[in-house]
């Protein structure tokens, strides 16, 4: 089984993604 802090530590890596690639592109 996959830890939750591992899950949640992805999700916030692809949330960080997203918001950069938005700023970049603002």
């Amino acid at each position: 089984m996959v830890p939750v802090t591992y899950q949640t530590d992805h999700l916030t890596g692809l949330l960080n993604e997203v918001v950069t690639m938005v700023r970049a592109r603002d």
